[in-house]
This record gives structure tokens, C-alpha cells and sequence, in this order.
């Protein structure tokens, strides 16, 4: 189905209106545990922002795009969705939403080693292919890569 439609689906099934999305392969530290236990949204369109600290094979990224990454994955499920993208997947926000930042974040240990790595963009390339028909010229896609480099 996709990231965004699975999770959907999770949502769904979930007991209590208020959701904290956390991925596989994503932790919680103990302080924002902590500060989770005594959080009191306003109301229902308060949603939840967490900084993610992005680890690459042990070290922690804080540049090129993976730095002050900021997510809504705090959220309550009467007034609020993932959207349906097969792949980086995010939780919609509408008018009435209210940002809220929690003050501690959540770390992530997204490659352990290359081999990870690779199969994750590979995995990653192929559900994006199946989903969508878009092709973009070679040359395209070099010059959007050496952007995102420099």
C-alpha cells in the first residue's frame, strides 16, 4: 500500500484519539518521554513537532538536508491523517492546526552500514516507480543532486 496508506491503516486501528508516530527504526529519549507524560495539548488541532536527529552509520547529521529536521508526529486522529505518499510519508496539517515544539527530540539510526543503505534506496526507487509514471532526463537529475551536495 505504501508508507502513508499503511500507516493510515495503523491509525485506524489505534484505541485512544491521540497518535505519536514513531518509525522502526527511530527512538524516543528518556527526556521527551518524560515531557510526553505531563503534555497537555490545547485541543484537538494541536499537533506535535519533534526534532529528529539523524545518525549515518554512528554519526549524527547536521547538515545537507538531514539538520533541524523537524516533524509533525504528534496528533490526534479525529482532526488529522498521513497523507497517502508510498514513500516519506507525512502527516497532513489543515487551517486550524496549532504547531506546538517539543522541546526534546527523537533519534534516528537511519543507516547502520552501506549494504543498508543501498537497499533502503533501492526499496525506496521502486515503490516510488510503481506509484508514480514521471521519468526526469539524466542530466536532471545529476544537476538537482550536485544542488543538494553543495
Amino acid at each position: 500500500m505504501g508508507f502513508g496508506p499503511t500507516k493510515n491503516h495503523a491509525v485506524g486501528l489505534a484505541r485512544h484519539d491521540w497518535v505519536f508516530s514513531l518509525d522502526s527504526d527511530e527512538t524516543i529519549t528518556p527526556e521527551l518521554t518524560k515531557y510526553l507524560r505531563e503534555w497537555k495539548p490545547d485541543d484537538d488541532y494541536t499537533v506535535g513537532l519533534i526534532l529528529r536527529k539523524n545518525f549515518f552509520m554512528g554519526r549524527y547529521i547536521k547538515h545537507g538536508g538531514w539538520g533541524n529536521d523537524w516533524l509533525l508526529r504528534i496528533f490526534n486522529r479525529t482532526t488529522h491523517q498521513f497523507n497517502d505518499a508510498p514513500v516519506h510519508e507525512s502527516v497532513m496539517k489543515t487551517k486550524q492546526s496549532i504547531e506546538h515544539k517539543l522541546p526534546y527530540p527523537i533519534e534516528h539510526d537511519a543507516v547502520q552500514d552501506i549494504g543498508q543503505f543501498l537497499i533502503k534506496v533501492n526499496r525506496y526507487s521502486e515503490i516510488r516507480r510503481k506509484q508514480s509514471n514521471k521519468t526526469f532526463h539524466p542530466g536532471f537529475i545529476t544537476l538537482r543532486n550536485l544542488f543538494a551536495f553543495f
